[in-house]
C-alpha cells in the first residue's frame, strides 16, 4: 500500500479470532478445493480470507476425503498464517461425516476407546491443524450417552493437548434431546473442561435476537444466546451462525435473502459488545451472489464496519438508500410475516413422518385439504407482490438478477396456490410455468457471466464425494423445487409423496 499510494494503515480487529467455517457436506467449490482435486479453488479462497483480515479457516472433513489434497490445502492455509481447524465428529455419520467413534463402539463404556486414539492418532499423524471442531450425536437430532460423551470430549482433549492443539464443540440447533441429569443435551460441553471451546450455532437468516425463529422445532434462539454468554466468560467460544443454508431453503431454490445482511451485523454487534472471543461463519458457497453476505460479514471485523452495517455495498459503489428499500421489504414480508416458508421449499425431512422438520411450514398437501389455510397464504403473498420494491437501482449486475429471481419466486409461490385453488387451473398453470421459463433465463445468464468455478460441481451433476449427486448452482439453475411444486399443485397425489421428483439418497444421507 505504501509503495502503490504512498499511504499507510493500520488495522485492529473488533474480535479476536474471526473466519469461516467451508460446509463441504454440501456440494460446492470448496468440495473441489479442499476435499477433492482443485488446489486452486483451495487457494483462491484462503486468499479471500486473508485478504478481509480473517484468521480461522475450518474445514468439514468426510471419510470419502482426497486425503492428499486435504493435506495440501490445510498446509497452504497455515503458511499464510490462518489458524486451521480439522472438522469432524465423535460419531455422527450422516452425510459422510468423518467420525473417531464407531457406531458399534457408542454403546460401550470402554470399547470406543481403542478406535478413538486410533483414528484421532491418525489424523494427527497426516494433518497440519491448530484445532480439531468435534459434533455430538450420531446424528443433528439424535444424542449418545451423555458421561460417555463427556469422556469422548476429554479424551479427545487430553491427546489434542499432547500434540500442542486444542478442541472445540459445535453446540447444534435441535430440539427434544433432554437428559435427565444434564439437561439440554446439545449444552453438553458446559460441563467439560474449561479447555475446551464450544461454537453456540444458529442456522438460516434468523440472529440471536430474532423474536421468531420456527427451525428444528424452536421459537427463538434465547437460550443458544444464554448458553454464548455463560460459557464466554469461561472458556473459548465462538459464535457460529450460517450466510447460506443448502437443502431447500435459500441458495439451491434460488432465492437472495437480503436478511442475511441485517442478522449476521446484528450479532455481530452482539458478539463485540458482550466481548465474545471469536465468530466463526458457516458458508456453503459463494455463488448466486452469495459471495455478498460472506463478504459483508468479514468486513465486520473492520472497525470502520461499526458505523457502516453496508459497507460491502458502499465498496461496490452501490446507491445504499435503494438497498435500505429491499432489505426493509425483505424483513417485513420475509422473515416477520413469514413469507419465507412459502418461497423456500420443503423437502424429504420435512414431508416424511417421524422426522424433524427444518422449517416450520403448511405443506402443500396440507393445503390442498385446508382451504382456509390456502386462502390465507394467497392474501400474505398477494400483499408481498403488490409491496414488492423497485430494484431498478441496484447497479452490480449478478445481484440484481438474484434479486429479480426471488421477485418471481414471490409471483410464482402465488401461482401454485392458485392452482391448488382451482379456479382457471389451466391458466394459472400455465403462468406458473412462464414465471419458472423467466428466472431460468436469469439464471443462464448469472451463470453464463459469473460462474467464478467452471472446472467445480457447483453447476454440474457428477460423482463427488458428498451425498449429493448434483451441485446447488445445478439445483438452482434448473429451478427444481419450483417445477416440482407446479406438479404437486396440480395432482395432489404428486403433493402426498414425498419421494415425488425427490433426487436426495436416503441411504446416501444417512452413510
Amino acid at each position: 500500500m505504501d509503495q502503490a499510494c504512498g499511504r499507510s494503515g493500520s488495522f485492529r480487529a473488533r474480535v479476536a479470532k474471526r473466519g469461516f467455517h467451508l460446509h463441504t457436506m454440501h456440494p460446492s467449490e470448496w468440495v473441489n478445493g479442499f476435499l477433492m482435486d482443485d488446489l486452486s479453488i483451495a487457494e483462491d479462497t484462503i486468499r479471500w480470507l486473508v485478504r478481509n483480515q480473517q484468521n480461522l479457516l475450518q474445514v468439514q472433513v468426510l471419510r470419502t476425503s482426497n486425503f492428499d489434497h486435504l493435506r495440501r490445502a490445510l498446509q497452504l492455509a497455515r503458511e499464510a498464517g490462518l489458524e486451521t481447524g480439522f472438522s469432524a465428529s465423535f460419531a455422527m455419520q450422516q452425510q459422510k461425516a468423518f467420525f473417531l467413534v464407531p457406531l458399534w463402539a457408542t454403546f460401550s463404556d470402554s470399547a470406543w476407546k481403542r478406535p478413538l486414539r486410533e483414528r484421532l492418532g491418525w489424523v494427527l499423524d497426516n494433518f497440519d491443524f491448530d484445532f480439531l471442531c468435534a459434533e455430538m450425536g450420531t446424528t443433528e437430532f439424535t444424542s449418545t450417552a451423555a458421561d460417555r460423551t463427556l469422556e469422548w470430549m476429554e479424551e479427545t482433549r487430553r491427546i489434542l493437548a499432547e500434540r500442542g492443539k486444542y478442541l472445540v464443540i459445535k453446540i447444534h440447533t435441535s430440539t427434544g434431546q433432554e437428559d435427565p441429569r444434564y439437561g439440554n443435551y446439545n449444552f453438553l460441553a458446559r460441563h467439560a473442561s474449561r479447555e475446551i471451546g464450544v461454537l453456540p450455532h444458529t442456522v438460516m437468516f434468523y440472529g440471536l435476537s430474532d423474536a421468531q425463529t420456527p427451525m428444528y422445532g424452536r421459537k427463538d434462539f434465547q437460550d443458544m444466546r444464554q448458553f454464548m454468554l455463560d460459557e464466554s466468560v469461561r472458556r473459548p467460544t465462538w459464535y457460529y451462525p450460517e450466510t447460506s443454508y443448502y437443502v431447500g431453503m435459500d441458495i439451491d431454490v434460488p432465492i437472495f435473502l437480503t436478511d442475511y445482511l441485517l442478522a449476521r451485523r446484528t450479532d455481530f454487534e452482539d458478539v463485540v459488545a458482550n466481548r465474545v472471543e471469536g465468530h466463526l461463519n458457516f458458508t456453503t458457497g459463494h455463488e448466486l451472489g452469495y459471495w455478498l453476505f460472506d463478504w459483508n460479514l468479514a468486513l465486520q471485523a473492520w472497525p470502520q464496519s461499526a458505523d457502516d452495517p453496508w459497507l460491502a455495498l458502499r465498496l461496490l459503489g452501490e446507491d445504499v438508500d435503494v438497498w435500505k428499500a429491499i432489505t426493509s421489504y425483505q424483513h417485513e414480508y420475509f422473515k416477520k410475516r413469514q413469507v419465507i416458508r412459502l418461497i423456500s421449499s420443503s423437502n424429504l425431512m420435512d414431508e416424511l413422518p417421524g422426522f424433524h422438520s427444518i422449517h416450520e411450514r403448511t405443506l402443500l398437501r396440507q393445503l390442498h385439504r385446508d382451504r382456509t389455510r390456502l386462502a390465507e397464504e394467497i392474501r400474505l403473498l398477494e400483499d408481498a407482490v403488490l409491496a414488492l420494491p423497485s430494484i431498478e437501482g441496484v447497479r452490480h449486475s449478478e445481484l440484481r438478477k438474484m434479486l429479480e429471481v426471488t421477485e418471481v419466486r414471490v409471483r410464482h409461490a402465488l401461482a401454485v396456490r392458485r392452482i391448488i385453488d382451482g379456479r382457471e387451473k389451466s391458466k394459472w398453470r400455465t403462468g406458473a410455468a412462464r414465471l419458472r421459463q423467466q428466472a431460468e433465463g436469469l439464471l443462464a445468464e448469472v451463470r453464463r457471466d459469473h460462474d467464478r468455478y467452471p472446472q467445480s460441481i457447483v453447476f454440474k451433476r457428477a460423482r463427488n464425494v458428498t451425498s449429493y449427486d448434483e451441485g446447488y448452482g445445478l439445483t438452482a439453475a434448473r429451478l427444481h423445487f419450483w417445477k416440482r411444486e407446479e406438479e404437486m399443485a396440480a395432482n395432489s397425489l404428486h403433493a402426498g409423496n414425498p419421494f415425488f421428483m425427490n433426487f436426495y439418497n436416503i441411504r446416501k444421507l444417512l452413510f
